[in-house]
């Protein structure tokens, strides 16, 4: 049986709960923020948009020297798996809005990837929108750069030894696929964030106050311009990927394994997974749910 690992051994935080070692995620960058009034124009994507549901299925991967020749496999579920040679698989999640959003996460991996999955985490986290070109599938970043295009592995006889071995590959991809809550749009007279304004520092949650009692750390949020994020409730590390329309403020983040230590904490990672649209307003960032209710506020760390 391979050893599984996780996006925590690349980050270099490692919590033991319960005797099992629970692994983190965490990249960041830091200070600032401010608002703009007209957003910049959105980088013009490749091809046409994909159907959230028909993305459901087995792909091979091409044009990445990382995962070149691997195997896809994006689950109804919200996961998904890359199957490669000797029992190398990654392990993660993926979400698609009708308007071509994206996010692409990759959490772990089996002992034989771990070479790969530094790479392998980069690429995914800087996938901001899935577009159909021709007969295939293009990975995109948010300024349209192509990461990766994908054509259809329908052949099972063809895969990778690794999913012809996977007993519960087939059934899963039979499951009914449930796609993302949709976004009200903006409240009128909100304004996107740009790109910048969301890398440019930490963020932290608005009412909190930095010295609450019962935090080992203040809960923040960190946004990577590669499409990653890090950040704490307070008491448990937390990470993932996020992708933003910079026009109309959609919005879609994931988020992977955390501790689970329990004290006074804001669940930063429950704001931004939960989000469909962000403004800023007053220097603050603020998320808003599928149903237009905001459901949370960031402001820049002091």
């Amino acid at each position: 049986m391979s050893t599984r690992f996780g996006r925590g051994e690349v980050a270099a935080i490692v919590t033991v709960i319960l005797g099992t070692a629970v692994v983190l995620m965490g990249i960041g960058l830091a200070r600032g923020a401010a608002e703009s009034s007209s957003p910049p124009p959105r980088a013009v994507q490749p091809g046409g948009p994909v159907e959230p549901e028909s993305v459901v299925g087995t792909w091979w991967v091409e044009g990445d020297p990382t995962l070149d020749g691997r195997m896809v496999a994006f689950l109804p579920s919200g996961e998904l798996t890359v199957y490669g040679d000797q029992g190398c698989e990654f392990y993660g999640t993926w979400q698609l809005t009708e308007s071509g959003l994206a996010t692409v996460g990759i959490d772990s991996w089996t002992t034989s990837c771990k070479d790969d999955a530094g790479q392998a985490m980069q690429i995914a986290d800087s996938v901001a929108a899935i577009r159909m070109v021709g007969d295939a599938m293009a990975l995109t970043t948010s300024d349209a750069d192509v990461v990766a295009t994908l054509t259809a592995a329908p052949d099972s006889a063809a895969w990778p030894e690794s999913a012809q071995r996977d007993e519960d590959l087939t059934e899963a991809l039979a499951e009914p696929y449930v796609p993302p809550k949709g976004t009200f749009g903006l409240p009128e007279g909100m304004v996107p964030p740009t790109p910048e304004q969301l890398t440019s520092g930490r963020w932290v949650p608005a009412a909190s106050g930095s010295n609450a009692p019962g935090w080992p750390d203040e809960p923040y949020a960190q946004f990577v311009s590669s499409g990653s994020w890090s950040g704490s409730d307070g008491c448990n590390g937390q990470g993932g990927s996020w992708s933003l329309d910079s026009q109309t403020g959609e919005w879609l983040a994931s988020a992977g394994p955390q501790t689970l230590i329990g004290c006074n904490n804001v669940d930063v990672a429950g704001i931004l997974t939960s989000a469909r649209t962000v403004a800023i307003e007053e220097g603050q960032l603020v998320f808003y749910d599928a149903k237009g209710q905001e459901n949370g506020r960031l402001a820049p760390a002091e």
